[in-house]
C-alpha cells in the first residue's frame, strides 16, 4: 500500500475512471441520429409521398385493350366503335372530386371545337352508372362516361389505383389520354397531383393526333 494509505486502482477491476460528459454525449447523438434517418427511410419507402406512384400511363403508340363497358348513354359502349375518330379520353376519380367535376365542364365548354377538329371526347371512373348519370345531368355534359367497373379500362392505360390525387382509394386517377384514328395512344398526361390539365394543351395534342 502507498504511503498516503490510498489504494491503487486495479488494472483488472475495480475503480475505473470517469469519461468527460461532453466526448460521451456527441458520441451517443450521432448513434440517435443514425437510426432516426434510418427509420425515416424504412417510413418513405413503405409509405411513398402522394404522386409518388411509379405508373406513367399506356405508352405514346400503343393500342389499348379492347374492352366494352357500360355508360351513362343508356348503351354499351366500346372504343373500337369509334374507330376514324380522334378520342379524348378522360379518367377521373369520382362524382366528388371537385377538380375532376371543373375539368369535365371545360371539355364539355369545348366540345363543339373538339368535334369540329374531328374528335370526341369520353369519361371515364369507376363511380356507377346512376352516379355518373347524375353527374353528367347536374353539368349538363354532351357526352359519355363510362363505367369502369373494378378499374378494367383505368389498367388496360396504366392509370388505375396509382399513388396522388385525392387518394380516394382504388380508382382512376386524374389522367387524359388522345387516341388517334387508329385507335393508338398519341399524347397522353397524368395530373395526379395537380389534378388539371389546360385544356389550350389538350386541344394542341388533340389537333396533332
Amino acid at each position: 500500500m502507498p504511503a498516503n494509505g490510498r489504494r491503487s486502482p486495479s488494472r483488472t477491476g475495480g475503480y475505473r475512471p470517469r469519461q468527460n460528459a461532453s466526448t460521451v454525449t456527441p458520441w451517443l447523438a450521432g448513434i440517435v441520429g443514425l437510426l432516426l434517418v434510418a427509420g425515416l427511410a424504412v417510413t418513405v419507402a413503405r409509405h411513398p409521398a402522394p404522386g409518388g406512384g411509379s405508373g406513367s400511363g399506356l405508352g405514346v403508340g400503343s393500342a389499348p385493350r379492347a374492352l366494352t363497358l357500360q355508360s351513362t348513354a343508356g348503351s354499351l359502349l366500346s372504343l373500337a366503335a369509334y374507330r376514324g375518330k380522334k378520342i379524348i379520353l378522360f379518367f377521373f376519380e369520382g362524382a366528388s372530386c371537385g377538380p375532376c367535376q371543373g375539368q369535365l365542364v371545360e371539355l364539355q365548354d369545348n366540345l363543339a371545337t373538339i368535334r369540329s377538329d374531328g374528335g370526341e371526347v369520353l369519361a371515364a371512373s369507376t363511380d356507377t352508372v346512376a352516379v355518373s348519370t347524375s353527374l353528367a345531368q347536374q353539368l349538363s355534359l354532351g357526352f359519355p362516361i363510362l363505367f369502369d367497373a373494378g378499374g378494367r379500362l383505368g389498367s388496360a392505360f396504366g392509370v388505375f389505383g396509382l399513388t396522388g390525387g385525392m387518394n380516394m382509394g382504388a380508382v382512376d386517377r386524374h389522367s387524359i389520354f388522345v387516341l388517334n384514328r387508329q385507335g393508338n395512344v398519341s399524347w397522353k398526361r397524368l395530373s395526379l397531383n395537380q389534378m388539371h390539365v389546360p385544356v389550350a394543351v389538350i386541344l394542341s395534342a388533340l389537333r396533332s393526333a
